[in-house]
């Protein structure tokens, strides 16, 4: 049998503690601990090098980013959709009532956009944690991809736009 060679070795204080504490919880010696935990370090090193883990990573980097381009690219999927579905079903505005129309657009889209920077400043996953979301949304998803696939009940009236006085057609009580 080899007989065992003596190291000395300097820790601080607090872990000469723990290190005590443990050997004595578990009825060991300290050097039984320190073994194995060489030994484990060394099997760790030794088993896998440095760049396997930077590989393993990276890696996992490339599938968050695959998941993000995939609902991405949902997302502007659903948009254009439903661009083609607004486009083919809104009625042409009479001659005469043009301008008027147009104004109102502009109004809402201002109030839109003012919209969208303030759910944008306080974060947009901040924003709708705060809202009551159907069983589908939170089957869907969360965030966009959840509205997204969602059950389609939040829409401009439910978000304050219905009673907002710049979105109000003229003589009306909104769209």
């Amino acid at each position: 049998m080899v007989k065992p060679r003596r190291l000395n070795i300097r820790v601080t204080e607090k872990t000469t503690k723990q290190l005590e504490r443990e050997a004595r919880l578990h009825g060991v010696t300290m050097t039984a601990i320190i073994e194995a935990a060489l030994e484990r370090y060394f099997d760790d090193v030794a088993a896998e090098p440095p760049e396997a883990l930077i590989l393993r990573r990276l890696d996992r980097i490339d599938r968050s980013q695959a998941t993000v381009e995939r609902d991405l690219a949902m997302s502007l999927e659903t948009l254009q959709h439903y661009i083609l579905y607004w486009i083919t079903v809104t009625q042409p505005v009479p001659e005469g009532s043009r301008d008027e129309a147009h104004a109102l657009g502009r109004r809402r889209m201002d109030h839109f956009s003012s919209q969208v920077a303030r759910v944008s400043a306080q974060g947009v996953s901040a924003h709708w944690r705060g809202k009551k979301t159907s069983r589908a949304n939170q089957n869907a998803g969360s965030g966009a991809r959840g509205l997204l696939l969602g059950s389609g009940k939040r829409n401009w009236r439910s978000d304050g736009f219905k009673d907002h006085p710049q979105c109000k057609e003229p003589g009306g009580t909104g769209r």
